[in-house]
C-alpha cells in the first residue's frame, strides 16, 4: 500500500512529491529538511538512543548502521506537516476483515484516541442486520487481532461511543463474563517495543492477543441496557429556579 496515496486521501488531495538530487527517490516538496545518504558496507557498529518511545517509555540502545550524507535541503518557506497517524492505518487494516469474518454481517471499525496505546488497542463497533448474533463479536475480534500491531481488541454494539474510553469501559463491566467473552491467542507475532515480553537482541518476541467480546449476550433483551434518563432534563432552566 502506498503511503502516500493514504496521506492524499486523508488530505482530500495529493501530496506533492519532487525527486531527490543523489537518490533516485522521491520526497515531499514542501518538506522543511530533506537529508539523502547512501548506507556504508561496514556493519551495524554504532550504538544509538535512548530515545523515547510512542508507549511513553525509554527505549533501549540499538546497534545501527554508519550512513554517509550526500546532500541536505533546506526549505525557504515554512512546511504544511503531513503525518500518517498509524493507529488510524491500523484501525483502517482491522476494517475490511471486520465487515466481512465468516458469519458476520457487517461492522464497523474505529481506534480509541489514546496515542500511547494507538497500536495496541482498538476498539470495534458492530451492527448486526438480523437477530442471530451467537459468535459473531468473537468472529469479528479474532478478524482484528490478525491485524499486525493490534494487541487487545474489544467489540462493542453500535450504541457505545468506541472513541470514549468511559463508555468502552462501561460495556465491559456490565456485558463481558470473563469466561464466556474473553479469548486468548498465544504465541503471536509480537513487538520488541513492548516491555512485558522477554527482550534480546535478535530476538522476535512472540506473546498473546486478547480479544474481548463486550456486545450485549445473546438472549438478554436490549432494553436490559436502556441508560437512565431524566424526566424534563433538557427543558429545565437555571433561570427559572
Amino acid at each position: 500500500m502506498d503511503e502516500m496515496a493514504i496521506a492524499g486521501g486523508l488530505r482530500g488531495a495529493p501530496v506533492e512529491l519532487a525527486p531527490c538530487q543523489t537518490v533516485d527517490l522521491p520526497y515531499i516538496a514542501d518538506a522543511e529538511i530533506v537529508l539523502e545518504a547512501e548506507i556504508l558496507p561496514t556493519g551495524w557498529d554504532l550504538a544509538g538512543g535512548r530515545f523515547g518511545e510512542f508507549t511513553r517509555l525509554m527505549g533501549g540502545l540499538h546497534w545501527n548502521p554508519l550512513v554517509r550524507v550526500k546532500a541536505i535541503s533546506i526549505a525557504r518557506t515554512r512546511s504544511t506537516t503531513i503525518c500518517i497517524c498509524r493507529g488510524r492505518t491500523l484501525a483502517g487494516g482491522a476494517d475490511p476483515l471486520c465487515r466481512h469474518p465468516p458469519g458476520a454481517q457487517d461492522a464497523g471499525c474505529h481506534r480509541q484516541g489514546h496515542q500511547c496505546h494507538a497500536r495496541r488497542l482498538c476498539v470495534l463497533a458492530r451492527r448486526d442486520l438480523d437477530q442471530e448474533k451467537s459468535g459473531r463479536g468473537q468472529e469479528c475480534a479474532l478478524g482484528a487481532l490478525s491485524v499486525m500491531d493490534l494487541k487487545h481488541v474489544v467489540v462493542v454494539d453500535d450504541d457505545i461511543d468506541v472513541f470514549d474510553p468511559m463508555d468502552v469501559e462501561w460495556a465491559i463491566a456490565t456485558r463481558v463474563q470473563g469466561d464466556r467473552d474473553i479469548m486468548i491467542v498465544s504465541n503471536a507475532r509480537a513487538k520488541p517495543l513492548d516491555p512485558s515480553l522477554p527482550q534480546g537482541f535478535g530476538v522476535v518476541p512472540t506473546g498473546a492477543k486478547v480479544g474481548i467480546d463486550a456486545t450485549i449476550p445473546e438472549g438478554i433483551p436490549r432494553e436490559h441496557y436502556e441508560r437512565i434518563t431524566y424526566a424534563y432534563a433538557i427543558r429545565a432552566k437555571i433561570d427559572d429556579m
